[in-house]
Formats: structure tokens, sequence, C-alpha cells
């Protein structure tokens, strides 16, 4: 799920000619402007929920075919008021309303697309960061019939987790000090297992159905799980089974753990977000990255630092300046994430240049090679060939290429490490192509204290865990 920010343009609307009637069931009563949705939420004494979308999200378009679509949350959503929020623009169908045809939004039937760009300007200045004026999108936010907000949740949920959102915020809705509804037996259960799981298996097993959505009531589940699991070791069980970038929407919940005071749990917690990868764990990475004294730790905040690093120059920095360090480790973690900066930053990829020339560690080099991947930029094709043009050795050589070949067919990484699933399929020769050069930059991973999961899925053959 990206961080998006809406930007304030005249949309146009083209009204004709009218596209054919489509038979789409007008299940959900979509508001049509700010002032009357606030009015029908004081009548009917129903909160309000604003609904975030943006067809650039593919996530938000997953939500309201799959999730919005469901018979149980169709009922539930007709406790709210429901206020549709988006600035994307859609080509207008007709549906049969009251036995008229009339023409309307096909992602939010009922309302005009000016309509609820309308509601994304009234509303942009509450939901977005003060610091980016960027919109996490899908976004869930609730609201009492004054304004006041209830409830606020970013990212996508699945069917069970945003019913749980929803009951959350009815409970809210009556009582706006209490803490909400009470926790569904389903998520009761799966506290249980893992708290009372016998093995690390099962007890990862059960701390996966516990990710698989994403809910107030899950994450405060999440906390009371790790204060009754006591030994470090158990809680790492548990955090590492987040570790996938489909949690992503976890990743400010996990990184609460880099205030844990047990060091595994901390390190534990940097790999997890490294990789969930969502850059807005990045403020808590970098003050881990000035107060945390693990050597390990601060070793894997390097890593983190490229795919949670957005871009951002603070992180940068950090990456360039370790570039040069004394520290093995340190070199290898800055030349991994500086991938993530090099596209359209010749800064980023001269310093790289240069440390391949001067680097004598065949790990670090290793690193700068597969770093390069991570820009999923097919321009930095060039720079590899240059640093491999005078090479003799038959890995670097090796792994130049395979990269190249990833990058030159624009499908991005997709075997461990570079920022991808376990399986490798498409350019390059797939999942056995994938695993030999896995083989090639095992060294860059031999030391690691975590394993990370996607090299740990992959090793396991196609179909991963």
């Amino acid at each position: 799920m990206s961080r998006a920010a809406f930007a304030v343009v005249p949309w146009l609307i083209v009204l004709s000619p009218p596209a054919p009637a489509q038979a789409v069931p007008l299940r959900l009563n979509w508001q049509r402007d700010w002032k009357s949705a606030q009015q029908l939420a004081a009548s009917a004494s129903k909160p309000l929920l604003v609904v975030v979308m943006k067809d650039s999200e593919p996530a938000c378009a997953e939500m309201l075919e799959k999730v919005y679509s469901d018979a149980v949350v169709a009922r539930k959503l007709d406790h709210f008021v429901l206020v549709p929020c988006s600035p994307s623009t859609h080509d207008l169908i007709q549906i049969d309303l009251d036995g008229q045809k009339v023409s309307t939004c096909p992602k939010f039937p009922g309302v005009l697309c000016s309509e609820h760009q309308a509601f994304e300007r009234e509303l942009r200045e509450r939901l977005e960061d003060p610091a980016t004026k960027e919109i996490v999108v899908p976004r869930h936010a609730v609201y009492a019939a004054d304004g006041t907000p209830l409830l606020d949740r970013p990212y996508a949920m699945r069917r069970d987790g945003f019913l749980e959102f929803l009951e959350r915020a009815l409970a809210r809705g009556k009582d706006p000090t209490s803490g909400g509804a009470s926790r569904s037996a389903a998520t009761q259960k799966i506290v249980d297992a893992i708290v009372k799981a016998h093995s690390d298996d099962d007890r990862e097993e059960a701390a996966r159905l516990l990710f698989a959505d994403v809910s107030p009531e899950r994450e405060e589940a999440f906390f009371e799980v790790i204060s009754r699991v006591k030994r470090p070791e158990d809680q790492a069980v548990v955090i590492r089974a987040a570790g996938h970038g489909e949690q992503r929407a976890w990743a400010p919940t996990i990184a609460s753990q880099l205030e844990s005071k047990h060091a595994w749990v901390r390190n534990c917690a940097v790999v997890t977000l490294e990789e969930e990868k969502n850059p807005a764990v990045l403020e808590k990475l970098l003050a881990a990255w000035e107060k945390d004294k693990d050597a390990e730790t601060r070793k894997d905040v390097l890593r983190a630092l490229g795919p949670c690093g957005g871009k951002q120059k603070k992180a940068r920095d950090v990456l360039l300046g370790e570039l040069a360090s004394t520290k093995d480790g340190h070199r290898i973690g800055a030349a991994l994430s500086l991938g993530h900066f090099i596209a359209g930053d010749p800064e980023v990829a001269a310093a790289l240049e240069a440390r391949w020339q001067k680097e004598r560690d065949e790990k670090v080099r290793l690193a700068i090679l597969w770093g390069i991947y991570h820009s999923v930029d097919s321009s930095q094709i060039e720079l590899i060939d240059r640093l491999v043009k005078d090479e003799r050795h038959g890995t670097f050589i090796e792994v130049a290429d395979y990269v190249k070949q990833r990058l030159r067919a624009g499908t991005g990484p997709g075997v461990p490490g570079a920022g991808g699933g376990g399986g490798a399929g498409g350019a390059g020769g797939g999942w056995g192509a994938g695993f030999h050069v896995l083989q090639l930059v095992a060294p860059i991973y031999a030391e690691d204290k975590v394993q990370r999961n996607a090299t740990r899925d992959f090793g396991r053959g196609p179909g991963g865990r």
C-alpha cells in the first residue's frame, strides 16, 4: 500500500454521451455532501464513516470489490453514514434507481465523481499527515456527527478485520470514552493459541493467523500476547511471523518493540520492519540507529533504512556515511539499502562506484551488486557494466548478469534479500536461476543472527512457507 498525495486539480466529469445502463445494485447509501452527511448522522444517531480510496492503489479496488460486497459487511455498514472520499475520476455508468436510469460513479454508486472529489477537498486537512501532506490509502476514519474523531485505521483490511473495526467504531460511537467493543471469540482463540503454544512452529502458525488481518482489536491482542509470553525468544517468534510485505500495515505496531529491553526482541523487530517495507516507521528506525547500542541491531537498522526509507534524505545521508564505515557489516547494510535510493540519484551511484573500486571485502562487493537490484531501474545496467568491466571473479560476473537480466525485464526483485517475495519467476530463469544466485549471494547473509523470512521460505523450494 502506498502513501499517496492527493493533488488539488479541477476535475471534469463527462456526462455525455451516456454509457449503457448497467445492473449495479445500489447496496450502500453513499452521501453526496459533508453538511448533509453530518445532519443525517445527527438525526439517525449514527457515526460517520469516511472511506478514503484512490485508483492508483490496488488495495483500494480490492477492498471495494471484495470486502464491501460481502453481505455481512454491507449489513454492518448500514449502521453508519457513509462518506466516499477520493480524488480519482471514473467513467460514469447508468444504473436503475427507483425505476429511473441515473448516471453515477461506478466505484461509489449513487454519487458523482465530482461529489466524492468534493469530500476529498473538504476533508483533506483532517486526513493528511501534516509532515508529508500525504494520505495513506485505503483509509477509514470514523467521526461523531459533530466531527469529533472516534477511530481511524489506515491501510487495507480484510473481511474479518474490517468487521472488527466496524464493531469497535460503533462501540466508540455509543461511548467515545470507552475502549471499544469486547474482543471477538475468533481473535481470543488466536491469542490463546499463541500464548499456550508448545513449540515455535505452533506459535508461529497461530501468530500468522493474527497477522493475516489488521484491526485495532488485533493490535491490542498483539500487545497482550507480548505481555503474556515472557521469554524474549518466544516474543521474537511472534514478531518474526509478521515479516512479510503483505503485513506492512502492522509495521507501526511492530515498531513499538524497538523499545523492548531485550536486544534479541529489538533485533527481530528491525528485521521484520525491513521485510514489511513500510516508510511509516522511518523515524522510529532512525531513533533506534541513534540510541541502540546492540551491534547486530544497528547493523540491521541500516538494512531496514533502504526498504523503509521512502527515499528520504535523512535515511540516505546515514547510509552514505556508513558506506565508508570500518565495520564490514555496516558497509554491507549501507550498500544493500542504497540500492533503494540510486534511481535518479547520481551522487548515490557515484558513491557505490567509488566504494567498489576501493573495496577489498568480497561480501561488500556482492552487496553493492545486490543492492542495485533493489532499484528496479534498468538505467542502472550501465553502472553494473562499469563495475564488472574488467572483472575476472566468476561470482561477481554471474550475479551481475542475473541482476541485469531482471532490471532489463523490469520485473523487479523476485528472490530473497532483493525486496520481493519468495519465488523468483519471470526474467532470469525462474526459480532455479534464482536459487542459484541466492547461493552466490549467501555470504552476505551468512553471519546474520536473524534469518530473513524470504531466505528461509525460498530455501524450502517452490511454494515457500
